[in-house]
């Protein structure tokens, strides 16, 4: 075997990486009775997680042995299911690997990299910025968002990345245009808008006129098209849990802003005759991007 071997202990009884895993892995596996662990590095550290695999299998602590009555045993149990997701690595605008450990940056730089390019980008795109209900002021949301959408943005640029390498780009993952988590956010608060100025409305009329809203009896091609990306949606986070593949994810819910804004310019919502199906169409993209972007860990902004 080419391979290195797996050394727990020096001679001089000093521990390594492997000595710290091997603790942390018995205490998952045994004392906490975890069934699923999932390690999370870049693919440097393949060997390392198949030795250390191969380790804990050799220690017993995946197989469980129940004995029946008369205290024989019965078949083999597997305790829990260990697998390691190895993605590529991150650089730099110049090519270069980013390292902590040699202080070439750190988790705070990047957060506040990002919230500085969301800050400016937000200011040269002009946009307007309110008040949610949970801020009291202008100049606190203003505060807010770069600060927010600047986090959310490295998290989805990272989780869409899947396991390649990829340059840190933040005018990239800031793109208010393209697959970046801005993107979604921007969508959501569009959607999100629509659904509450309307439904305000249609419980006035119901109050007034005591009735329900027109509904239409079929979809026209740019409704299909995003009643077609939400039929997907529930399959798409069970693939995305079983491959442990995230970027699936992302891609799904990119797909499903892009069909539901060329829903929003080519189809009028509010007091069409269609406003009732519509709304309801708004309502599920609200309620499926809400979803897919709080398992990825997005913020969303009800005002942006």
């Amino acid at each position: 075997d080419d391979h290195p071997p797996f050394l727990i202990r020096k001679k001089d009884g000093s521990y390594l990486y492997a000595t710290v895993d091997l603790a942390a892995a018995k205490n998952r596996i045994v004392d906490d009775e975890h069934d699923w662990v999932v390690y999370i590095t870049d693919s440097g550290q393949r060997l390392h997680f198949q030795q250390l695999f191969a380790a804990i299998e050799s220690a017993g602590w995946l197989i469980d042995t129940p004995k029946n009555g008369r205290g024989d045993c019965t078949r083999e149990i597997l305790k829990c299911k260990l697998e390691h997701v190895g993605h590529g690595v991150v650089r730099g605008i110049h090519g270069k690997k980013l390292s902590s450990r040699r202080g070439g940056s750190s988790f705070a730089n990047l957060l506040s990299n990002a919230e500085k390019t969301a800050d400016t980008l937000m200011a040269r795109q002009n946009h307007n910025i309110h008040p949610s209900p949970r801020v009291s002021s202008i100049e606190e949301e203003a505060l807010r968002i770069p600060e927010v959408i600047g986090m959310s943005a490295i998290r989805y640029f990272d989780l869409n990345a899947g396991r390649r390498s990829y340059i840190l780009d933040y005018s990239g993952m800031l793109n208010f245009k393209g697959n970046t988590s801005v993107y979604l956010q921007y969508t959501y608060t569009r959607f999100h808008s629509v659904c509450t100025t309307i439904t305000s409305k249609v419980q006035l009329k119901k109050l007034s006129a005591g009735q329900e809203g027109g509904a239409s009896s079929s979809f026209n091609a740019y409704e299909r098209q995003v009643a077609l990306s939400l039929s997907r949606f529930h399959d798409t986070i069970e693939t995305t849990a079983n491959s442990l593949s995230p970027n699936l994810l992302c891609e799904q819910l990119f797909v499903l802003a892009q069909k539901a804004n060329m829903f929003y310019e080519h189809c009028r919502v509010d007091g069409a005759k269609e406003e009732h199906s519509r709304l309801m169409l708004c309502e599920a993209v609200v309620n499926a991007l809400s979803c897919g972007m709080r398992l990825l860990g997005i913020n969303r902004l009800e005002k942006m």
